[in-house]
């Protein structure tokens, strides 16, 4: 088999030897012709498995929130943490990487000695999200209060870094610890809603109801994520948008000891995810989102999924009894 210049596949076959008469009757018959040999074809391609259609979907709906978004406090500094959710991305079966962002504590062990005071650090994590809470920092870099950068290290790609890099333990309540319960859920790190979603009348969500003080707007849209939690009936999951009419200081949601780290942080339009059990008038939030006027995701609040959930009573009559009516179907 030859490759022509045309780059058509040309097949040869051998020849009969050529023989005289007085060699026809002493002579070996003639070999039959070769039959070509047939490339191999291709073996057919994998189809995606659903869990790693689900990843790619995940990733391209966190692809446009590139901003920076509060999810928890630090307790020594009462500074809050980021997280930025479009560089979250699996590098192995159980891990995870995300970019997170956090104000320096001078008290604690870092890469520099006497940090200036507002000194903040970025760093390139990865998370192991199975049985073992451990976690690495890919890489670093510090920046001054204005922005400079003050010290900048990479010890690796974040999908080779146990390699450079021995793991930290991840001690329970805390930032770390937070940050992985969101890094490692796909519920929880995914975004309810699109961008395009919250664009001026809301056309592309469903009205659900006005509030009562005349704040604002409820919408909804039902729930696509259908995980359920260990040991409760959760029989249905619906998302619920509140768009205000003006902007609301974000620290007025939290108690008095966290205001503080909000600073005059705000939001417009307030969305929750929310189970029902319909076969009870109660209902939980999951996860809520705060968006800021120019569609920003500013802050983002979870219920760890590996925790027991708190149930409120629905009240009658209001915007969440109508939507458990709707999502329940009765």
């Amino acid at each position: 088999m030859v490759l022509s210049s045309l780059g058509v596949v040309a097949y040869l076959y051998e020849r009969p030897p050529q023989v005289t008469n007085l060699q026809i009757s002493a002579a070996e018959p003639p070999s039959p012709p070769v039959k070509p040999v047939l490339p191999t074809p291709p073996p057919p391609s994998v189809a995606p498995q659903p869990v790693e259609l689900d990843d790619k979907i995940a990733e391209q709906r966190r692809a446009e929130f590139a901003e920076w978004t509060i999810y928890d406090i630090a307790t020594k500094t009462s500074k809050p943490a980021y997280l930025k959710l479009n560089s979250i991305q699996k590098t192995a079966a159980t891990r995870v990487t995300a970019q997170k962002k956090i104000t320096i504590d001078p008290s604690l062990p870092s890469d520099i000695s006497n940090p200036p005071e507002g000194t903040y650090e970025e760093t390139q994590d990865v998370y192991d999200c199975g049985e073992k809470p451990e976690s690495w920092i890919a890489e670093s870099t510090y920046y001054s209060k204005t922005g400079e950068v003050i010290h900048h290290h990479k010890w690796s790609d974040p999908r080779y870094v146990d390699g450079m890099v021995k793991p930290t333990d991840i001690v329970p309540r805390s930032i770390a610890a937070d940050a992985r319960v969101i890094v490692c859920n796909k519920t929880l790190n995914t975004p309810l809603v699109s961008k395009q979603e919250l664009t001026g009348d809301m056309k592309d969500l469903t009205s659900l109801a006005s509030a009562a003080n005349g704040e604002g707007e409820f919408y909804y849209k039902l729930g696509e994520f259908a995980e359920q939690r260990g040991g409760d009936n959760v029989d249905k999951n619906a998302i619920m948008i509140f768009k205000l009419n003006t902007d609301k200081l974000l620290a007025d949601v939290y108690s008095e000891s966290g205001k503080p780290a909000f600073g005059d942080v705000k939001y417009r339009t307030l969305i929750r995810l929310i189970s029902f059990k319909c076969t009870e008038s109660q209902f939980t939030s999951r996860k809520t989102e705060y968006y800021d006027d120019d569609r920003k995701l500013v802050d983002l609040a979870v219920a760890d999924p590996a925790k027991p959930a708190t149930w409120t009573e629905i009240v009658q009559q209001s915007p969440m009894a109508l939507l458990r009516r709707i999502t329940c179907g009765n």
